[in-house]
């Protein structure tokens, strides 16, 4: 069995949507139904269920809101990591944990590796950081994920924004830079990784940080320019945008952001058979779900 810790986010929902295409026998835990705050709570919910793998997708992923209720980020992004992860080895599951692309800095202008060591730059990015931290000291079996820029047709995101806006015109920031990965493509690549668990070859180390992310590096403003691109040409309700590249400076946030956090999938998704689609795949297959979904 394999169960998924936070059932109601974009990702949750991606997973539920390709879940039938694999024969995995999976179970999506609502937060009413385990707190993973408690320990003792996660570890007797989890004897009592024997999952294979758990898939832990809760996160705290307001990163200006990390930086006003940051023991609520702490919270989720760090307790309830290690949390899990202590239950991973008592229960003897495979912990599949989701971090970001926060963890690092952007400061430089190269894409970051599974190798690189993380530096945040705001208390959201920290909060992640340390889960990381904390499933590699507690666990003996898991598979960190970094990703970045996800997106999909579920939930409040920066496709979704976007793409339902009838403003005339957006401000859309043109100097922070990542790899925009459609939370499909991601849901699939973790369905994989449960469907090879027992291959031994796959998991050579205890604990494995590896990436997966789309493979362009665009601005947000380059990737709503396309966002609204592909939209004219597949919609015929399409509202014509103007949209204005600004500086980060301009917006009133609250959090630091990185400048430049593409990330290169890592090799260990390659020895699965699994890459990413490219972002223009990636928004059609949004938009297509999205509209079906109406």
């Amino acid at each position: 069995m394999i169960c998924v810790v936070g059932s109601n986010g974009q990702l949750a929902l991606a997973l539920k949507k390709e879940a039938p295409k694999f024969n995995l026998e999976i179970e999506f835990i609502p937060k009413e139904e385990v707190d993973i705050l408690d320990f003792n709570t996660v570890n007797n919910f989890f004897t009592k269920k024997s999952p294979k793998v758990v898939i832990n997708c809760s996160a705290f992923t307001d990163v200006d809101g990390a930086e006003t209720n940051r023991i609520d980020a702490q919270l989720l992004n760090v307790l309830a990591a290690k949390n899990l992860a202590k239950s991973s080895k008592q229960n003897h599951f495979l912990l599949i944990h989701i971090s970001t692309d926060y963890v690092f800095n952007g400061k430089r202008k190269s894409i970051y590796t599974d190798s690189d060591e993380p530096d945040p730059l705001n208390w959201y990015g920290y909060t992640k950081m340390m889960g990381e931290k904390s499933i590699n000291h507690h666990a003996e079996n898991s598979i960190i994920i970094r990703t970045s820029w996800l997106y999909s047709e579920f939930k409040k995101n920066f496709f979704v924004s976007i793409f339902q806006s009838q403003l005339p015109e957006l401000r859309v920031v043109n100097d922070q830079f990542g790899s925009p990965t459609y939370a499909g493509d991601l849901a699939i690549a973790i369905l994989s990784i449960c469907e090879n668990a027992n291959k031994i070859e796959y998991f050579s180390q205890a604990n494995i940080t590896v990436h997966y992310s789309g493979n362009t590096t665009l601005s947000w403003y380059e990737f709503a320019r396309l966002i609204k691109k592909t939209q004219k040409v597949q919609l015929n309700n399409y509202v014509e945008t103007s949209i204005t590249p600004i500086n980060t400076n301009a917006l009133d946030q609250k959090a630091l952001r990185p400048k430049f956090t593409p990330l290169q999938t890592s090799d260990f998704f390659l020895k699965l058979g699994i890459k990413p689609s490219n972002v223009e795949e990636g928004i059609n297959s949004a938009i297509e779900a999205y509209e079906v979904s109406r």
